[in-house]
C-alpha cells in the first residue's frame, strides 16, 4: 500500500512539474519581449 502511495505522489509531482513547465512556455509566447530581455545583451 505504501509503494502505491508513493507511486501516486510521484505522478502527481511529475504533473506539477509539467504544468509549471506549460505555465513558462505559454508565458514566453504571450510576452516574447520579456525572454528577450533576459537575454544578456551583446
Amino acid at each position: 500500500m505504501a509503494a502505491n502511495q508513493a507511486q501516486s505522489r510521484g505522478d502527481f509531482e511529475t504533473e506539477m512539474d509539467h504544468r509549471v513547465e506549460v505555465a513558462h512556455i505559454q508565458a514566453e509566447l504571450n510576452a516574447p519581449e520579456v525572454s528577450l530581455v533576459r537575454e544578456p545583451e551583446v
